[in-house]
């Protein structure tokens, strides 16, 4: 049976416009299994919505459900037909937008989160989208050793979403 869906205009509206939040975009990132892993670290972090483009996203899933590790149905996974209409969206209600990619922007350590923070990220591979990169307030990477070029998406997810809660206070 599949999930209830919610489209953006109504997940909008349930919003506490004046409260802490961070939301979570995907940008065509195609593994279920990461996904899974990312909506299970973003649900732990207090993520409100994980969005997705509708194309070039698989579908849930038995291997998205099981990384999800139960989060799939405690976490809003918002499927959109326009990435960049959804960010543009998400921004004319006081969002600001972090793109996380590799060797771009100040260090995740120095970056400092809004108090309402969408974090893109995107495909394992080719990495944010340039419509959507264009949409971004500013960039942050993770620093890491010089002896591997990335890290699992779902990782960089879960240390992105981390010192972002860390930072807003999120969990004391």
């Amino acid at each position: 049976m599949p999930l209830p869906s919610i489209t953006l205009s109504k997940f909008i509206k349930t919003l506490n416009t004046e409260s802490t939040q961070t939301l979570l975009a995907l940008d065509q990132v195609n593994d279920p299994r990461n996904i899974g892993a990312i909506l299970r670290t973003a649900s732990a972090f207090g993520v409100k919505a994980t969005i997705v483009p509708d194309q070039g996203t698989p579908n849930e899933s038995g291997a998205m459900c099981k990384a999800a590790a139960g989060s799939m149905e405690t976490m809003t996974l918002l499927r959109v037909p326009n990435l960049v209409r959804a960010i543009r969206e998400l921004k004319k209600i006081g969002f600001w937008v972090t793109g996380i990619e590799n060797n771009r922007g100040t260090d995740l350590s120095n970056c400092v989160f809004s108090k309402k923070s969408l974090l893109i990220l995107g495909a394992e591979a080719n990495g944010i989208r340039r419509l959507t990169r264009e949409q971004c307030d500013y960039f942050t990477h993770i620093s890491i050793s010089n002896e591997i070029d990335s890290l699992n998406i779902s990782n960089a997810a879960a240390i992105a979403l981390y010192e972002s809660s860390k930072q807003k206070n999120q969990f004391k």
